[in-house]
């Protein structure tokens, strides 16, 4: 199967903008290599997302803090 078949494949039965599509991408994503061999456009997107995690699981647990 090669990229375009694949492409057409997906769109027809189970595309991710649906329930299912979106569980089927994780589960083939999950099955992939490492994530460190993701593109670079998402490894960058992934370590903003987990900056920004950080950032609030910090700020949560400063608000805790003032609170005792």
């Amino acid at each position: 199967m090669n990229k375009k078949q694949a492409i057409d494949c997906i769109s027809g039965l189970y595309p991710p903008d649906t329930e299912k599509g979106q569980e089927l991408l994780r589960q083939a994503k999950a099955e992939m290599e490492s994530w460190k061999d993701l593109p670079e456009n998402i490894l960058i997107r992934y370590a903003e997302l987990c900056q920004q995690e950080e950032n609030r699981q910090y700020h949560k647990a400063v608000e805790k803090i003032k609170t005792w």
